[in-house]
């Protein structure tokens, strides 16, 4: 088996039971920044801002968004590859 591929399906097997075990809010919220920074290592950077935004670095460039950047990040060195 593909070393991506179990990687992949152990991340989705803990989030399914982080969802499961933790009710909505900021500490499941903070958890799951902590699960996605491990998985990114190096190329994301992935926090909460004092006002409550979320922060994503990507590569240098921090974008504050309303909701969570976790499943849209890896697109982004597929577009700056285009320009």
């Amino acid at each position: 088996m593909n070393l991506e591929l179990l990687k992949m399906m152990t991340i989705k097997n803990t989030k399914k039971f982080l969802s499961k075990l933790l009710p909505e809010g900021r500490v499941k919220e903070l958890i799951k920044l902590g699960f996605y920074n491990w998985f990114y290592t190096g190329k994301y950077q992935f926090s909460i801002s004092k006002s409550g935004t979320y922060q994503t670095n990507v590569h240098g460039m921090i974008i504050n968004t309303a909701e969570a950047l976790y499943h849209i990040a890896p697109d982004f060195d597929y577009y700056q590859a285009l320009l």
